[in-house]
């Protein structure tokens, strides 16, 4: 784990959700934001959470509602509760390691 992480693992039952997915690349020094569903990826660059959103406007089919929802939810915590320093260690280490982060989008109003 990197240093100043701790991680932490946390098992549930399967909710039947929509399968959500988020990555970062760099590009020109960059970092962006990849955020999938089952069926769609969008890439957002992530250098503010203004900026952020100001690119998921782009996506406005919609076959996108679901990556939209994804790329929201975790823009906005990603945002609003890491500092700027935990940020950058999440973006470097996702990088670094070409990892993807997976999980399952549990909302009440589409279950």
């Amino acid at each position: 784990v990197a240093q100043g992480w701790t991680g932490h693992f946390v098992f549930l039952t399967k909710e039947n959700g929509e399968m959500a997915k988020v990555s970062f690349f760099r590009h020109e020094d960059k970092p962006y934001v990849v955020a999938t569903s089952k069926n769609v990826s969008i890439v957002l660059n992530a250098s503010s959470y203004e900026v952020a959103l100001k690119d998921l406007k782009a996506y406005s089919e919609a076959r996108y509602e679901f990556a939209q929802e994804i790329a929201e939810v975790f823009l906005r915590k990603f945002f609003t509760n890491l500092t700027s320093q935990q940020r950058d260690g999440l973006v470097a280490f996702v990088t670094e390691f070409g990892i993807t982060l997976c999980g399952e989008s549990i909302n009440p109003e589409r279950q």
